[in-house]
């Protein structure tokens, strides 16, 4: 099934195996593989409850906390692709990422605190790890053919020019 079942199975193997091993160092703070998984299935019940439409784009806004890593696995779990936006990138360049991939939800974290960025809904991922919902979460049944996440690279005409990574090796 791809690419992003490998990581699946491996991930949760190593939950199984080492759960209590460091998974994630980022600056200067760790996260266990446990905990990892507990918190980005809290997330992915969060975003299966949004009912997205299907392939819908996420967006990731966030610096390379431990959060980013937790929103990505979310991401994976539920099958949707997602894009990662670096916030040192000047905003404009970043909402004409958005914009070209129609994403409308917007996850943030590290205290990125905005309302709205380029007709998105902005979601705070810390919010909703704090504030976990009971939800049921199941792992969804991937597509070779699936968008995994999304690559920006600055191009030469000052529009971002984006590459779409499936689970096809």
């Amino acid at each position: 099934m791809g690419e992003i079942l490998l990581f699946l199975d491996e991930f949760y193997k190593q939950v199984a195996k080492n759960p209590q091993c460091d998974a994630v160092h980022s600056y200067g703070f760790s996260i266990n593989y446990e905990e990892l998984n507990s918190k980005s299935t809290i997330l992915a019940s969060y975003l299966n409850n949004l009912q997205l439409d299907n392939n819908e784009v996420l967006g990731i806004y966030d610096n390379g906390s431990i959060n980013h890593f937790v929103t990505m696995i979310a991401c994976i779990k539920i099958g949707r692709p997602f894009i990662n936006l670096d916030i040192k990138t000047p905003l404009f360049y970043n909402i004409e990422i958005l914009s070209t991939l129609n994403v409308s939800i917007l996850l943030v974290g590290s205290g990125k605190k905005q309302n709205k960025i380029a007709n998105c809904q902005v979601v705070d991922v810390e919010e909703i790890l704090k504030n976990p919902l009971k939800c049921q979460f199941s792992n969804t049944q991937y597509s070779k053919s699936d968008s995994t996440y999304f690559v920006a690279t600055s191009g030469t005409t000052g529009k971002p020019k984006l590459i779409e990574k499936s689970q096809n090796p």
